[in-house]
């Protein structure tokens, strides 16, 4: 098998790359629509729905990824900070 042009591993590459990207979104979606099913219907958990409907290991790391927003009242790092906002910049962060 002769070398691979510049050309041609380009193009590869690009293919590979929009793969990934489509890889990514339907394990996202897939992962969505799991949280839906879950929140709908109580005796089903999210990821055994993915187990058994799609089998997708992408899906279930993207739904296991999942956590909740911080907060100020739960995250002690941003609770030490005070943001002044009419303050300076060099005064802002105290």
């Amino acid at each position: 098998m002769p070398p691979l042009t510049n050309t041609e591993r380009s193009r590869l590459f690009r293919a590979r790359q929009k793969m990934r990207t489509v890889d990514n979104v339907t394990a996202l979606t897939r992962a969505a629509i799991a949280i839906g099913i879950g929140k709908l219907d109580k005796q089903t958990y999210p990821s055994d729905y993915i187990k058994r409907t799609w089998n997708d290991h992408l899906a279930d790391m993207v739904l296991r990824a999942a956590t909740t927003p911080a907060t100020l009242a739960g995250n002690a790092a941003l609770a030490r900070r005070r943001v002044f906002g009419n303050a300076s910049p060099a005064q802002r962060w105290c």
